[in-house]
Parts: C-alpha cells; structure tokens; sequence
C-alpha cells in the first residue's frame, strides 16, 4: 500500500515538475495535508505558479488529508482503505488538470508529458492462449469450463467421471466429466460451490469412491470454518454435485475422522453400504455405514494407500502396501487372502476391469509408467496385458503422446472395457482409451505456475518448463495450438545425479547426458 501511495504522489509531483514546479515527496504529502493551504508555503507557491488556488484542488487535499496518517497506519488498516485511497489519488491528478492556466510569459513552457498507454490502434495486436483443453468462455459467476490443472484420482460412476486434486485455482478441485469427454461442473456448481474444496480453509484430496447414489471425497480442514479445530475426513455428495449432508456432519456434509489434523484418507472404496477407507496414521483399514455415514470396525492394514473392490464374491479388497509397493488382496474383515503382488516398482493406483475381472494397476516407476494386468485370482501378471510406457523411451524420447506416460495418477475401467487414465504431466491429463487401448479422447490442463518463452528464430515454437507448444496464429486463439515434442531432451528438476563412466545419468527422466 505505501508503494502504491508513493507512486500516486510520484504522478503528483511529474505533474508539478511538468510544469517547472519542484517538489519533494514529503513536503508534497505533508504540505497537502493542511487544511489551509497557508500551513505549507512550498505548495502555495506550487500552485499559484500553475495557476490554482489552495480550493481549486479539494479532491487532492481530501486525498492528502489521509496520505501521511497512512504512511504509518497498520497493514491491516491500510488494505481497508487501499481501493478508495488510490481511486482518490486518480481523481486528483484529474482534478489538478481539469482547468488548467496558462503559465507566467517567464515560464518555460514544459514538454508534453508522454502517454502512458498507446492510443488505441496504435499496437497491432492479438491474444492467443494454449495449453487448457477450453478457454474457461462463459465463465458468468466463476462458473466457465476449463480442465483442472491436476488429477490426483478419479471414478467412473454411470456415464459420469469425477476427479479430485488436491488444488486447483479458481476452485475446480472436484471435477465432474462425462465419458464423452465433455466437463459438465464441479461439486455444488449451484451454490457456493467455491467454499466446498477451496476456500474458508478447505481442501481437495487425493482419493474418490462413488456409490449408485453419493460420491465421496477425501478432504481436509484447516480449522478456518469449524472453531479453529482441523481436522481430516470425507465430504459426501448426490451424484449431480450437491452436498449430501446428515444428522451429526461437520459442516454439514463432512465425516472428520483425523481431529486436530489436516491428514486424509490415500484410500477409498465402497460395497454394499460400507465405505472403506485408509488410514496411513494408525495403519489400519476404517468402515463407514454409507446410510448414516456412522463409523464401525476397523483392522490393521500396514501403510495401507489406494484401495478396490474385487469384482466377484466376496469381494475381497485390493490395497496398496505404500512402503513395501505391494498390492495385497484381503477380505473385507482384514482377513489375509494370501495373494500379493510383488513385482510392480511403485503401485500408485489400483482399479478391477469391469469386463474381464482382472486387476490392473498403475506402476508409476519412472521406467515402467504402465498399466500392468493381474490375475485376481492368483495375482499372476499377464505380460500380454499391459499398456503403456514412459515418455522419455522409444524412438522419440521425450514426445508427449497417448500410452507415453509421465507422473500416472489414477485408473478406472468402465463395462464396456473402456480405460481411463490421469497423471500429471506439468499439468493434468486425463486420457479415453478403448478396449483396443486406442485413444478416444484427450483432456488437458493448464501449467499452474511455470514459464515460458517463444523461440525468437521462429516466434510460433513456445517452450515452457515441461513442453513444447506450436502455434498457428492463422487459427482463431485457442484452435491454433499444438503439443510437439522437444527439440532436444530438456531436464528439469534432477533429484539425483550419478556419476558413472563419464556419463551422468539423472533420476527425473532416467536418461543419460554425456559429460
């Protein structure tokens, strides 16, 4: 706020010293500030060589009345009256020239003050923007369409797709899409639907479940809207986006099941009115009665993350050991089934195939970056059956394109064998793919905070942190823009450097530069 004001009495004295009068900030803003002009010769003298009187001004001196108080009030006080200050120092400098005078023949007459802005017309230019599936048009009420900048998990439910992320500006944690690919709202679109996942000390988290009739959310609170008590938990709602609450909710809608915390469930599944949910703290596997969202048994489960139901009796779950990557098929009480999946490097996900019953599962090593295929009944892997592989193989490393993968987030098939896919890739992406694993759709969000520069030898070709983008500024904004590979392997964010025969081989894309 002090710098604004400084720059508002800074227009002041140009305006001043434009006209051969001479004044220093401080006199400027303390000499305004008298009520009679008289107290502050310096601008007595101002004025009468433009050709005003101490009155001719009172929007400047209603302003500078305030000016020095403000030099020293309190932050919190001065971003109250920060808007009306500054507005009043815009009226001011128009009211300083509204009438102007002409100066003594002793004067020099000043030069023209240059404008800030160019007239209209005068620049050439026009908008384009990339990078986000839709342009956020329409946005009446904070309600536009655009892709959420991550996918931490999603579910199929029906014909609709609901994603959650732990963030997302402009209040798109929850995530509603259709399977054609099309986004239809978020949580409470309705209502405040920014006061759901957003703000008022609320967040998204990293699990989602869907029953016939309710979808449930790992969420936190930071204490802002429950009496400065936090808490981590689940928030239900209808499947259509509004806040399902019940007798004995926390803000209304919501089950805290880790007081005076801000950690959530890594895990959910739902069966037959039972809830599953992880709890990573204590190590054990929670239940919830889905009628009356009342907690009942728990058992231990080790380091228990993303769970699944499997899809034939009696329907024993699948959960994901986070500290030893195995995923573990137990029943429905914690009984141990005696199936584990050892050979995966880093299990991030886990979903049934609807079609065929098997288990498939994310492996989020970054030299996998697969959906591998597993037998529910033994855990065998069916080698024929997996999908994918990182980006950064093949004859064009690097290349962004369906099945190369990069940071794989979530998976979840539907009865028709279609599979979805999220993972992060500087930004969300959420992939359609066929039986055939033949892309139907792509979905992508923005960068959040990166960026980016355009090639001066070809100002079409925009690099970022992550991407390359190219741009067809013959197309209307937004219609123009295309994903293309790197010209060369670009390295960002090495987490460890090795040193081996004079080559160095960086763990964040599992590749190796030559010294």
């Amino acid at each position: 706020v002090k710098t604004r004001l400084h720059e508002g009495l800074g227009l002041l004295r140009r305006w001043f010293a434009s006209r051969g009068v001479r004044l220093g900030l401080t006199a400027l803003a303390t000499g305004m500030a008298s009520e009679v002009s008289a107290a502050n010769p310096a601008v007595v003298a101002a004025c009468a060589h433009v050709g005003l009187t101490p009155t001719a001004a009172p929007a400047a001196a209603a302003l500078a009345k305030g000016v020095a108080p403000l030099m020293t009030m309190s932050f919190t006080t001065a971003t109250a009256v920060a808007t009306l200050v500054l507005g009043a120092s815009l009226a001011a400098v128009v009211v300083l020239g509204s009438e102007p005078v002409k100066p003594p023949p002793s004067a020099v007459t000043p030069e023209p003050i240059p404008l800030l802005v160019p007239a209209p017309g005068a620049l050439n230019a026009q908008t384009f923007w990339f990078g986000n599936t839709w342009s956020y048009a329409g946005g009446g009420g904070g309600r536009g369409k655009w892709m959420q900048m991550a996918v931490d998990d999603l579910v199929v439910a029906g014909d609709r797709i609901y994603a959650i992320t732990g963030w997302d500006e402009k209040a798109g944690e929850a995530g509603i899409y259709t399977t054609a690919g099309d986004k239809i709202g978020v949580q409470e679109a309705d209502g405040d639907y920014a006061a759901q996942f957003h703000s008022w000390g609320y967040s998204g988290g990293q699990a989602v479940t869907a029953d016939t009739t309710h979808v449930y959310y790992a969420m936190s609170q930071d204490g802002q809207a429950n009496a400065k008590k936090s808490y981590g938990g689940i928030s239900r709602y209808t499947r259509d986006g509004k806040a399902a609450g019940w007798t004995g909710a926390v803000n209304h809608n919501r089950l805290a099941l880790f007081p005076d915390s801000k950690k959530m469930p890594p895990g959910l599944a739902v069966h037959d009115g039972i809830l599953y949910v992880s709890d990573l703290v204590a190590g054990r596997i929670r239940t919830v009665t889905t009628a009356t969202m009342i907690e009942g048994m728990s058992f231990p489960c080790p380091n228990p993350g993303r769970l699944a139901i499997d899809a034939s009796a009696p329907h024993d779950l699948w959960v994901i050991d986070t500290l030893a990557n195995h995923v573990r098929r137990i029943g429905r009480n914690g009984e141990d089934r005696g199936v584990t999946i050892s050979d995966c490097r880093k299990p991030v996900a886990v979903c049934i195939d609807v079609r065929s019953g098997d288990v498939l599962i994310a492996d989020g090593a970054l030299d996998r970056q697969q959906i591998r295929r597993y037998r529910a009944s033994t855990g065998a892997h069916i080698a024929d059956g997996d999908f994918g592989a990182p980006i950064y193989s093949g004859e064009r490393p690097g290349k962004v394109m369906p099945g190369k993968f990069f940071r794989l987030t979530g998976i979840q098939t539907d009865a028709a064998g279609n599979l979805y896919v999220s993972s992060w890739d500087y930004g969300a992406k959420l992939w359609k793919f066929d039986p055939a694993r033949r892309l139907v759709w792509e979905r992508q969000g923005s960068e959040f905070v990166t960026c980016a520069d355009a090639d001066p030898s070809a100002d079409n070709s925009i690099y970022s942190a992550g991407h390359r983008y190219v741009i067809d500024y013959a197309k209307p904004p937004g219609a123009g823009w295309t994903m293309r590979p790197l010209r060369s392997t670009l390295c960002v964010f090495p987490k460890t450097i090795v040193c081996a025969n004079h080559s160095w081989r960086c763990a964040c894309c599992v590749s190796a530069h030559r010294r």
